[in-house]
C-alpha cells in the first residue's frame, strides 16, 4: 500500500516513511528512526505539532527580558 500525505500524523504508524524533496528521496525510515535523525522529517513533525518558535518571536521575547532587572538565564525561558 502507498500513502501520500502532507499531515505526518497520517503516516506515523507506517512501516517505512519516505521523505521526498524536489523529486528526490531525502530520508527514509520509521517514524522513530526519522525523528532520531533530526532531519527534514523531524523539522516538519515539530512544526506540525506546534513545537517551534519563529526567530522574530524569539527576538521580541529576548528584548523584553533585557528590559527586566536582574539576570535572566536563557535556559530557563519557556516558549509556548
Amino acid at each position: 500500500m502507498l500513502i501520500i500525505a502532507h499531515r505526518l500524523a497520517t503516516v506515523k504508524n507506517c512501516d517505512e516513511i519516505i521523505v521526498m524533496d524536489q523529486g528526490e528521496v531525502a530520508e527514509r525510515g520509521s517514524h522513530e528512526e526519522l525523528l532520531e535523525k533530526k532531519g527534514q522529517y523531524y523539522r516538519l513533525w515539530e512544526m506540525q505539532q506546534g513545537n517551534f518558535i519563529l526567530k522574530k518571536e524569539e527576538d521580541i521575547i529576548m528584548a523584553a527580558y533585557e528590559d527586566m532587572p536582574g539576570e535572566v538565564d536563557e535556559n530557563e525561558i519557556c516558549y509556548t
